[in-house]
């Protein structure tokens, strides 16, 4: 049975049933390598440098008989807690105290983001308008149709 987490280019020692010859490693339809079985019925296979699930299969058979499981190396999932980092101060809020401190925090934002919150507000008026135009479009049309029928 094969080890659930290779790494990638890890090579690894699996064992054959008796009479088979090669091995091939494929992902989907696409043959990724194949090697040949030596006489003690083990073969050495290098798993491929991509992540991912890879069938296994003996001799000439289409049948797939394994499963290769390529995962990310193991360091890569240990997470170590540090107290402090830049970004992470560049995250924080300070408290919110009262109007003094508000106003300070609204000053403290980049004019860009500044311009950004108060073109915002356009948008807002500009589809009220808009809707409005629609609603007076319809009001003109409705009232233009009781006419005609008159």
């Amino acid at each position: 049975m094969l080890n659930p987490s290779v790494e990638p280019g890890e090579v690894v020692a699996m064992e054959v049933p008796p009479g088979v010859n090669r091995l091939t490693l494929k992902r989907g339809n696409q043959t990724l390598s194949t090697s040949e079985v030596d006489a003690t019925g083990r073969v050495l296979v290098t798993a491929p440098n991509e992540l991912g699930n890879y069938g296994v299969y003996f001799g000439n058979s289409e049948k797939q008989e394994r499963m290769l499981h390529v995962n990310a190396p193991v360091k890569e999932s240990e997470l170590v807690y540090t107290t402090e980092q830049p970004a992470l101060s560049a995250w924080k809020r300070l408290p919110v105290e009262g109007k003094e401190s508000v106003e300070k925090e609204k000053e403290s934002l980049p004019e860009g983001i500044r311009r950004l919150i108060f073109q915002q507000k356009y948008w807002w008026w500009l589809l009220l308008v808009g809707g409005l135009a629609l609603v007076a479009e319809m009001v003109c049309l409705i009232w233009r149709k009781g006419k005609a029928h008159v």
